[in-house]
């Protein structure tokens, strides 16, 4: 996303990518882990001298072939469609434990956006060889997510990465590129079936709209400083800003941007995809100045809307001092999303929230089917952080005179050390899909400041 001062367009934070192989603890990231109840096997591939070795779908390459795979971590690079009935053709990067064993299985953490080409998030990045995006390798790094036995896919949209198709803003198409990807990391032969979304502005929108789809085997999501509603996003009270020109121009131009020349032929082939049918770009610019917010364009991506129903169980964060991703229709949304809610909301900008405590030896137990609280609600109590650093231990609470009972138990997550991932354990409670349950009270309270040091500096 970008920000206007002055009239003038700085560059996409996105651009700004932190190169630093810091350790950080991504302490929303681990919410999705936590919630995961739940191969690719076959000959390393071999660089020649002087080159990276480039994977494939059936040979998996490490980071001892190739610097720009995570250290732990097995890339292969996948294709499948997007399932609206197009011939749009998405691309995937997975990222699997190395040398994880035929058969084995491990849930996945999904990220679906614009911001994964092998050349930049945004523009080219300088890079000499391609390899999979180093977005969120924080992330990977901090929580040690492949010997911790998960994997991590990272979906490019149409139109942008590896994909074709034309750019569709969390428009009909992009939701079919969110519903496929869900579906294609849940079928894997290496896949548990159980699947977290994770992301952080572009990627986090489309963790809104993984939820509002309601797949069964999306088991959280994880949205940081999302864009609740397009609409507002680029209009005052129905004006429009500088920005529905100015967004639309630069995701053009990311678009259209040049990938690594290594990479290979299908995957060159879609990343030329909006240079060789300029009336993408040229739709993706009309929409943007569709002023009618009653107008099918606009109907059709009310995320707020389209919430009506949804339980996925949602963290996450939204900051007051935003100038890319501002909170409106964020109270809406939250409304109309009937599953467990958890999020932090403070004066920050279009941060993604860290705790870089190092020492800490992040310890989870969350089964299937448990504990459902009352939507909208969370807790006020001054020992929050000493509640929730508790064994696991079945819940004391009785339903609802009426309620439909939850499957299994409730669960409680003990990180040691002190940390600030007590509340959002308990948004993640439940792995499986039990009954939501309406409730006539909708508290609205916040939780006490995190114990541990919360930075909120990463990109």
């Amino acid at each position: 996303m970008i920000t206007t001062v002055h009239g003038t367009t700085s560059k996409p934070l996105e651009e700004h990518v932190k190169r630093s192989r810091k350790a950080v603890r991504t302490v929303p990231a681990l919410v999705t882990a936590c919630l995961l109840t739940g191969t690719l096997v076959g000959p390393a591939a071999v660089a020649e001298p002087g080159a990276a070795a480039v994977a494939t779908d059936t040979v998996p390459v490490t980071h001892e072939q190739n610097d720009r795979v995570p250290e732990g971590a097995a890339w292969t690079q996948h294709y499948f469609p997007s399932s609206d009935g197009s011939d749009t053709e998405l691309h995937a990067d997975v990222l699997l434990p190395k040398g994880l064993p035929d058969g084995d299985r491990v849930p996945v953490i999904l990220s679906v956006g614009s911001y994964f080409g092998h050349s930049g998030q945004f523009y080219p990045e300088g890079f000499t060889h391609t390899g999979p995006s180093n977005r969120f390798a924080d992330f990977i790094e901090g929580t040690d997510l492949f010997a911790r036995g998960y994997a991590f896919v990272m979906v490019d949209v149409r139109g942008f990465g590896g994909s074709s198709g034309c750019l569709d803003f969390v428009g009909p198409g992009e939701q079919a590129d969110v519903r496929a990807a869900i579906d294609w990391a849940a079928s894997r032969p290496w896949s548990t079936g159980a699947v977290g979304m994770y992301g952080k502005s572009y990627d986090a929108i489309t963790g809104l709209v993984g939820n509002n789809l309601d797949q069964d085997a999306l088991k959280a999501v994880v949205a940081q400083e999302p864009i609740w509603d397009l609409y507002r996003n680029i209009r005052s009270n129905g004006v429009p800003r500088t920005t529905t020109v100015e967004v639309p121009n630069a995701y053009n131009a990311s678009a259209a941007s040049p990938q690594m020349p290594d990479d290979d032929p299908r995957y060159l082939a879609n990343a030329a995809y909006e240079t060789t049918h300029p009336e993408c770009l040229r739709q993706n610019a009309a929409g943007y100045r569709v002023a009618d917010p009653r107008s099918e364009y606009w109907k059709a991506r009310d995320l707020a809307d389209l919430a009506k129903g949804s339980d996925t169980p949602l963290f996450v964060t939204q900051g007051f001092l935003e100038w890319n991703t501002e909170p409106e229709a964020i109270q809406e949304y939250l409304e109309n999303h009937e599953g467990p809610q958890r999020g932090w909301l403070g004066q920050w900008d279009h941060k993604r929230a860290t705790t870089a405590r190092r020492t800490d030896a992040w310890r989870w137990a969350v089964r299937a089917g448990s504990r459902r609280r009352s939507p909208s609600t969370t807790s006020t109590s001054r020992a929050w952080n000493r509640r929730w650093r508790t064994r696991p231990t079945p819940s004391r609470t009785a339903p609802a005179p009426g309620a439909p009972r939850t499957r299994g138990r409730s669960w409680r997550a003990r990180p040691r050390c002190g940390s600030a991932a007590g509340p959002m354990w308990t948004m993640v409670a439940s792995a499986g899909r039990a009954p939501a349950t309406a409730s006539p009270r909708r508290p609205r309270r916040s939780t006490r400041p995190p114990a541990s040091p919360v930075h909120l500096g990463s990109p």
